[in-house]
């Protein structure tokens, strides 16, 4: 293999650079995978041993990809490289040692809507009320304090005065006893408690660390703070440590990630090697200027500047809507438009959105104009009642100690075992610290639990062993095929109406071919437990309609389009309040997050780039005039024209035209392209007919209501009208200042 005709001079350095710490800052479609996986290959072909490399990705899907990669590069080799999951290589590393700390090798992981059920009975154990108490918010805390390797005692010692943090720190230390007990551990525990093994056992340690000569870790902008020390650890010995990422596509704050990771990766090794990849082989130059642009704005970045050999044939373009629903109608017109003056189909086209909630009208105006569509998002196939049911039996049968699971399962489909008898089987357990299923199998001595309740409880453990037995002899596939019938749970689904009836029914249909593509994987266990493994750990971006046939327009939000490139994408919502949002407007660090989103779906374009506002959106049932995002401002003018902007428009708000006039969007260059032959409208002037927002004035002490945080006091208020700036104190966040006029507060009448 000849690495330097198949790499550029910087991807070549940072394949060939294998001793010591080294940091790849890869920019948008500098292709990142490709290094990696000719590194792996350059090190085999160093004579490195496969079992000495570690290579570490976020999803499943990526670490599929790498290790089909190099599958094809060096054979079957391949097979003995570690190519995993952060969540993967604990769980195999855990099964292996766990027992050392008490805990059953079968455990039982997991997912956040199990976690949430077990929290909810925590909450309700300790008698406290679950709308102070919600249990979303509680549940963040605790994953928030797992993700910043925090105990319970930790939260104590923060919460001061603050009773409501003892409280949560409370449930923290439950929710942990509890999952001792039982058997179970969520998908932070599975990183913590690897940490937990290596640093008390270091006998253990020293088997992975010592194993491990050469370490790989893909979007290292991702990691948290267990994540970090979990890679200290094991590249302790050895020192090989090759991370790749990009800061400014850190968008995952919000789920724990800490981009200071990347940006002190030389502070906490020895020797740095940085290699900067900047040659973008995705986008045109236009875009990547204007993304350079946009993203020289932030202070929390290396710095880099992206830069192609593509020649630029469009320049972005910036279209401006009086309405959302204008906004959607003009995106579709050009997304047909281009359909029939380009060689393109509607798969290559992805509308961008900041939030779910902002593609109702694309999907309105699809299915008005006929235009295919896929929203990325919704339910998604794990998540599925009817999967996490027939899951939850195959969890019970392999860890009877997963009382989350049984309780799933105790009555559906229902069999007449209600909420009262549960409860009694619950108080007898926690009575007698015992599990819910060895309650069950003794049901008579439950007190006053009804002899009807007892029979129900014994047919269902004698199926339950009935199924154990199956096991041994059935595939997992037969085997969920035979609980979906014996169970009842296909009957019950005739009853539902049919379009219901036949979504749910096709469900369970995709999970038995799951399954059945799960048996007939090579390197997979074929067991039932690795088959809940991969369950458990399967992409959380799993997506509807991935099956269905035809090009359609790919609707997603940016977080969603990570990683993916289009050859023509509208990024909409441009707006204060929007995109930024509500939330980032306080907070500097939260604003470049929201920064580094942006160019993260400026970068997905690889041909034509369309950004677009609106000029009022209706949200929380209110009419709202919104000005151009600040974003619009920080991209030089020189690489954006005007687009086609439908007829008709209304006079427009001052606040509107103050904000538009400084653009200058008038003074870019005209250029030859498939616009010339659209409409243009002239920029944007005053008009007398301009409408003013009413705005509240607020005092210190008044209760407000906002639309994302709830009730909250107002403790401090500066200046007055469209100006004012507010303190306000909400029980779950604490404090946040908000400016009046984009915030959305409303006085609570008393």
């Amino acid at each position: 293999m000849d690495f330097a005709k198949e790499l550029n001079p910087m991807q070549l350095e940072a394949v060939q650079h294998t001793k010591g710490a080294l940091l790849v800052i890869a920019g948008a479609g500098s292709g990142k995978t490709r290094v990696l996986t000719y590194r792996v290959a350059w090190l085999l072909q160093q004579g490195i041993h496969p079992m000495s490399i570690l290579a570490i990705t976020f999803t499943n899907k990526a670490a599929a990809e790498m290790k089909s990669r190099i599958y094809d590069m060096v054979g079957t080799a391949a097979q003995d490289i570690w190519i995993s999951t952060f969540h993967s290589m604990c769980v195999r590393i855990l099964r292996r040692e766990i027992e050392i700390m008490g805990f059953n090798r079968n455990f039982t992981i997991l997912d956040a809507d199990d976690s949430k059920r077990v929290i909810k009975r925590l909450i309700e154990d300790r008698g406290l009320d679950d709308k102070r108490y919600p249990v979303s918010m509680v549940s963040e805390h605790i994953d928030r304090a797992k993700n910043s390797m925090l105990s319970p005692d930790d939260l104590h010692a923060t919460a001061g005065q603050n009773v409501l943090g003892h409280n949560i720190a409370n449930i923290f230390a439950d929710y942990e006893k509890y999952n001792l007990k039982h058997h179970s551990l969520d998908f932070n525990d599975l990183i913590n408690l690897t940490i937990k093994l290596f640093k008390e056992h270091p006998q253990v340690l020293d088997i992975y660390r010592e194993r491990f000569e050469y370490i790989l870790v893909d979007e290292y902008q991702d990691t948290n703070r267990s994540q970090y020390e979990l890679i200290r650890l094991l590249s302790s010995h050895h020192g090989n440590l090759c991370v790749v990422g990009d800061e400014d596509q850190g968008i995952y704050s919000w789920r724990g990630a800490d981009i200071s990771n990347i940006l002190n990766f030389e502070q906490d090794y020895k020797d740095v090697k940085i290699i900067k990849l900047e040659q973008n082989y995705r986008s045109t130059q236009v875009i990547l200027d204007a993304a350079n642009s946009l993203i020289s704005n932030n202070t929390q970045r290396k710095g880099k500047n992206l830069w192609t050999e593509k020649e630029s044939v469009h320049k972005v373009v910036l279209l401006e809507n009086m309405t959302a629903k204008e906004e959607a109608q003009t995106v579709i017109s050009h997304v047909r438009l281009l359909t029939e003056q380009q060689d393109l189909d509607f798969g290559q086209f992805a509308i961008l959105y900041r939030t779910h909630a902002q593609s109702r009208n694309f999907e309105d105006v699809c299915n008005e104009e006929g235009v295919p569509y896929r929203l990325v998002g919704g339910v998604r196939f794990w998540s599925r009642r009817e999967i996490k049911d027939i899951i939850a039996y195959l969890r019970v049968l392999v860890n009877p100690y997963d009382d989350v699971s049984l309780a799933r399962i105790i009555n559906v489909p229902k069999r007449g075992f209600g909420t009262t008898s549960f409860q009694r089987v619950q108080d007898f357990a926690a009575e007698l610290d015992l599990p819910y299923y060895g309650v069950l199998e003794e049901a008579d001595a439950v007190p006053d639990l009804g002899t009807r309740a007892k029979k129900i409880a014994k047919d269902f453990i004698a199926m339950m062993e009935n199924f154990r037995k199956m096991t041994q002899y059935l595939s997992v596939s037969e085997l969920i095929h035979t609980i979906v019938n014996e169970t009842g749970y296909l009957k019950e689904l005739n009853k539902l109406p049919d379009l219901e009836r036949e979504e749910r029914y096709q469900n369970i249909m995709e999970l038995i071919t799951v399954a059945r593509e799960y048996e007939k994987r090579e390197e997979a266990e074929r067991t039932l437990e690795g088959f809940l493994i991969d369950a458990a750990l399967v992409d959380a971006d799993q997506e509807e309609g991935q099956r269905e046939a035809g090009p359609r327009i790919n609707l997603m939000t940016i977080h969603a389009a990570k990683g993916l490139e289009f050859p023509v994408v509208f990024l909409t919502g441009l707006e204060e309040g929007i995109f930024p949002g509500v939330r980032s407007m306080n907070s500097e660090d939260d604003l470049e997050e929201e920064r580094r989103l942006c160019y993260v779906g400026m970068t997905r374009a690889k041909e034509i780039l369309f950004l677009s506002h609106a000029q009022t959106r209706q949200q929380y049932g209110q009419t709202n005039y919104n000005v151009p995002s600040r974003f619009l401002r920080e991209i030089d003018p020189e690489f954006i024209q005007l687009g086609f902007i439908r007829p008709k428009l209304r006079p427009q708000p001052q606040a509107f035209i103050n904000r538009v006039n400084p653009f200058k969007w008038e003074d870019a260059p005209k250029q030859d392209s498939f616009l010339d032959s659209t409409p243009k409208r002239d920029p944007i002037r005053p008009t007398s007919r301009a409408k003013k927002r009413v705005v509240e004035n607020f005092e210190a002490g008044e209760d407000i209501r906002h639309k994302i945080y709830g009730v909250g006091q107002v403790l401090e208020v500066r200046g007055s009208g469209q100006d004012q700036e507010v303190t306000v104190e909400f029980p779950s966040v604490g404090k946040k200042l908000f400016v009046v006029k984009y915030a959305g507060l409303e006085k609570v009448k008393k």
